[in-house]
């Protein structure tokens, strides 16, 4: 009886395949007007290599060295800093003869490196010269605002992977654990520019009322690389360390006498997420834009931060002449696949999710901190899957970063600028996640997306094959929808 059964299907599929108007659906029970008629078409995407050599950063992130990819080309990136002042800041203690001991300021890059370990390179940190500015939160900011190269505080030579730290010392950890030792480039500051901070402490002290007081009489530092290449810091850290010693009268538990002991200790001033942090880039991307004409659009690229992207052109007016404005459109899937990273050392890597979204939307999407919204952008899922349990996952790399079903983009522009084709970047970026809830009910939630601050490099397959695709569209038999 199965196979009958299936004997008899395969001939009505057979049927309905020869019959270009047998595409009703339900025709046997549905009234006349009620039918449905279901169509597939296809179009012909574009895409080319842009660059965009500014965009909004306003991250707690930053990015510290010089590094070439033999493909990507090259980046440098440093960055400017403020400190975070609690309100009426005062030394804990008063040091021993009102004389501080020393000053450093430390660069922490617990979320690591990005190319050779060991190579050579020299830091320098510069005094600012005025308070920093949220509307310059930008990657081609010029420096020169905002400091003197005359102001030079401090000089650094230092590799990612710094040999001279003992093992005992690397691997040294707390009562949980958890490492004590962060890797740090730590810059000493002559001492008499800490003594002048305590001493203002006394003289001025309206200048530690607060953050932006503080700012007046310190507005911060610039921390930049001008000799070495082969890597770039990934700073997760940065602070400014006063160490001094001061007297402390103890009491005695046994008899209630006084002594007086010597304790050792330091003032911090921390870069928070709370003050203005400064990210600069520079990138050399011409060959990386030339290859990507070369290539006569086989491949577009994406590197991260600060910005090489690909830019889809979406033929919308195509699409409203072929479907017309009495169908309804049920769905248009959308990915993009990518070829696995390159075989040479400190190859980058791809950003796990990418943005889809309008072109002259780039800078204000950032800037005002939205989300996307599933009509005018969208987030790719992962393209790394997850399967198995949660407690023995297994992970699968597809080289595909997937959107799924943007019909509601393609609804929307049909609706608002039917005769004009769209043009779309693909963005790496970051997802910041939030947790929500409490105990059994808390998850987390996507709270906010961020421009893709770490080095990172994409090659899109956006050849003809790989840039058709399909809109599904349905049409009732009388019009209605």
């Amino acid at each position: 009886m199965k196979s009958k059964f299936l004997l008899f299907g395969l001939l009505m599929l057979a049927l309905a395949g020869c019959d270009d108007d047998m595409n009703y659906v339900g025709t046997t029970i549905q009234p006349p007007g009620d039918k449905i008629t279901a169509y597939v078409d296809s179009f012909q995407l574009t895409a080319r290599t842009v660059y965009i050599d500014s965009l909004y950063a306003k991250t707690s992130q930053a990015l510290l060295g010089h590094f070439t990819d033999p493909l990507f080309g090259s980046m440098k990136a440093d960055f400017l800093c403020s400190f975070y002042c609690a309100d009426n800041f005062r030394f804990k203690g008063t040091p021993v003869g009102g004389q501080i001991d020393s000053i450093d300021f430390k660069v922490a890059y617990e979320y690591g490196w990005v190319g050779d370990s060991l190579a050579p390179q020299i830091a320098r940190l510069y005094k600012l010269n005025q308070p920093l500015t949220e509307d310059y939160y930008i990657t081609k900011l010029d420096p020169l605002k905002y400091y003197s190269p005359s102001d030079l505080l401090a000089t650094k030579s230092f590799t990612a992977y710094d040999k001279t730290v003992p093992d005992s010392v690397r691997t040294e950890t707390d009562s949980s654990g958890n490492p004590v030792y962060v890797d740090n480039i730590t810059f000493e500051l002559p001492r008499e520019f800490g003594q002048n901070i305590y001493e203002t402490t006394l003289s001025q002290p309206e200048k530690f009322n607060n953050t932006e007081t503080f700012s007046q009489l310190l507005p911060g530092f610039y921390v930049t690389t001008d000799q070495g290449s082969g890597c770039i810091l990934r700073v997760s850290a940065s602070a400014m360390y006063i160490y001094y010693h001061y007297e402390e009268v103890l009491q005695s538990k046994i008899d209630g006498s006084d002594s007086i002991v010597v304790q050792r200790t330091a003032e911090t001033f921390n870069v928070t997420p709370e003050v203005i942090q400064l990210s600069h880039v520079e990138n050399d991307v011409d060959e990386l834009i030339e290859k990507s004409k070369e290539d006569n659009h086989r491949l577009s690229y994406l590197k991260s931060p600060a910005g090489v992207y690909t830019e889809i052109t979406f033929p919308v007016k195509a699409i409203k002449d072929q479907i017309g404005t009495g169908r309804t459109i049920t769905n248009m899937p959308f990915s993009l696949k990518f070829l696995p990273m390159d075989k040479w050392d400190y190859a980058l890597v791809p950003s796990e999710y990418v943005l889809l979204l309008p072109a002259d939307s780039l800078q204000s999407f950032f800037k005002e901190g939205r989300l996307s919204n599933n009509i005018t952008s969208f987030l790719s899922d992962s393209y790394i899957q997850t399967s198995g349990s949660t407690y023995n996952p297994t992970y699968t790399n597809t080289y595909t970063y997937n959107f799924n079903n943007i019909s509601t983009f393609l609804e929307h522009q049909l609706q608002t600028a039917p005769d004009e084709d769209i043009r779309m970047l693909i963005v790496p970026v970051e997802r910041v996640m939030t947790q929500v809830g409490s105990g059994y009910y808390q998850q987390s939630v996507l709270s906010k997306l961020n421009n893709y601050f770490q080095p990172s490099g994409v090659k899109l397959l956006t050849d003809q094959q790989a840039l058709k695709i399909q809109v599904r569209s349905a049409e009732y038999a009388d019009g209605k929808q």
